[in-house]
């Protein structure tokens, strides 16, 4: 009878699938709707296979409802991307404005000291406060502070491109220029370029690298200041713990970049809410 009993159970071992439900953070505070449409298949599938998922972002609307989901839209972060994004970037583009590196810097730098210090919504707080999570998804778009945020929680984190490899990050991961063929994901021009459009194009590369080096010491500054560190990591050695780099892409629709293999496209991701 217990030799019959060892073989139920070591059967029963054998049959049964044991699962094991991760706490995940996606931090979306940055970038508007397409941002949390292009992850939200992600985010579906990943609660429907039993982890427990809170998506944090400016957008209360959801592309597919799902209840599973602990949908957050912080007071702070909704006024403050509704102050960012009246801007037509389109329409400045047709009509051959630069852009200006500046308004990203202080936006970015401004967004993190009301992430890192927002006392308004309890709920929020609580979340960065006491809660631990076994991974977290940030949005490139002003995620600069999220990433700090992420490495002071000792959580693996992913980065979000949400439409293409961001300039901001090429110096960070070492990623090669490739100037002479591919305009400035942000700024643009005319393509194919000709020589000049090809002087625009490493121009914006250079203050791109420069603008990551220049405001780094405002971003350290606040991280400082809210968790009491007396040294606070570079910026860019914490991005580089980063487990993957999720680009909202593909060579198909966009340019044949070099990338490493840390970096997966996952273009396309939206259709699978259709």
């Amino acid at each position: 009878m217990a030799q019959f009993l060892n073989i139920l159970i070591l059967l029963s071992n054998l049959t049964l699938q044991m699962t094991f439900g991760a706490n995940i953070l996606f931090l979306f505070g940055g970038g508007n709707y397409s941002h949390k449409k292009s992850i939200w298949p992600l985010v579906m599938e990943l609660s429907n296979k039993g982890h427990n998922v809170t998506f944090v972002s400016s957008v209360s609307k959801q592309p597919k409802p799902n209840e599973k989901v602990a949908d957050l839209v912080p007071g702070f972060m909704k006024s403050h991307m509704e102050d960012m994004f009246h801007v037509d970037r389109i329409q400045n583009r047709k009509e051959g404005k630069e852009i200006v590196f500046s308004p990203y810097e202080s936006s970015s730098l401004h967004f993190c000291n009301l992430t890192m210090n927002s006392q308004d919504d309890h709920q929020f707080t609580n979340l960065i406060e006491n809660e631990r999570f076994d991974l977290i998804v940030v949005n490139s778009v002003f995620g600069e502070g999220a990433t700090y945020l992420a490495h002071h929680l000792g959580s693996k984190f992913v980065l979000f491109d949400s439409g293409s490899v961001v300039p901001w990050n090429f110096g960070t991961f070492g990623l090669p220029l490739e100037t002479s063929w591919i305009p400035d994901y942000v700024s643009w021009t005319d393509y194919p370029m000709g020589f000049w459009g090809r002087v625009k194009a490493l121009y914006h590369s250079w203050a791109w690298y420069r603008f990551s080096a220049g405001f780094e010491e405002g971003l350290k500054k606040i991280y400082k200041k809210r968790f009491g560190l007396r040294h606070p990591p570079e910026l860019v050695a914490v991005q580089r713990n980063a487990s993957l780099v999720l680009v909202n892409s593909h060579y198909s629709v966009d340019f044949a970049r070099s990338l490493p293999p840390m970096f997966v496209n996952v273009n396309c991701y939206e259709k699978c809410l259709a």
